[in-house]
């Protein structure tokens, strides 16, 4: 199985108006870490900037200038890819694994597109992978003990301790993405033999 973790920052919210700035990630292959990558590009020209988005995850305008253009990391992304998957082999792609996978999935695809490619589905299957709905599951009886279901949070929530000054850096957060789901199979796993106990 090839799982692609992988989590962006962006200019804001919106994958036509806002741009890319941070595309990080993990590739694991049948259940083995094989790389990490963690780009900082330059959003396009016209992307808008959302001063929210530059309040959660910090990035000032100039420092996002400093990164290197998008057609530059678009092509050492395509190179990294097309390392782990044949891409004319319909049947050989990566699942897409991240935290709210489809904001990342829909941004991702949107700055493919901006770089004039209209084939990331040849890399990566459709839906994505969300382990925020994974966590819904498997934590929904003890949603309401929960403040809310940022990736933090529900970190917390499972003994994870994530280091406050490191979320929104898409590094960090999709490593703590990983460790979340590590985390929560290794919960069920408890209360599936808890269970099984119970009805021995």
């Amino acid at each position: 199985m090839k799982y692609l973790w992988i989590d962006l920052e962006t200019t804001g919210l919106d994958p036509v108006r806002h741009g890319v700035i941070q595309i990080a990630g993990i590739v694991e292959i049948d259940g083995e870490i094989k790389e990490e990558f963690n780009f900082k590009v330059r959003s396009f020209k016209g992307d808008a900037v959302s001063p929210d988005a530059i309040k959660a995850h910090g990035i000032s305008i100039e420092e996002m200038k400093s990164y290197k253009p998008p057609n530059e990391i678009y092509r050492t992304l395509i190179k990294l890819l097309s390392k782990y998957v044949q891409v004319y082999d319909r049947t050989d792609k990566f699942h897409l694994l991240g935290y709210n996978a489809k904001f990342d999935y829909d941004f991702l695809r949107k700055w493919f597109e901006k770089n004039h490619d209209t084939y990331m589905g040849s890399y990566i299957w459709f839906p994505p992978l969300d382990i925020m709905n994974l966590a819904c599951f498997y934590l929904s009886t003890e949603r309401a003990t929960i403040k809310n279901f940022k990736l933090d949070s529900v970190a917390r929530a499972v003994g994870l301790k994530p280091k406050e000054g490191l979320l929104h850096d898409a590094s960090y957060d999709i490593r703590l993405t990983r460790d979340l789901y590590q985390a929560l199979r290794s919960l069920n796993g408890k209360r599936e033999r808890r269970g099984k106990h119970l009805k021995d």
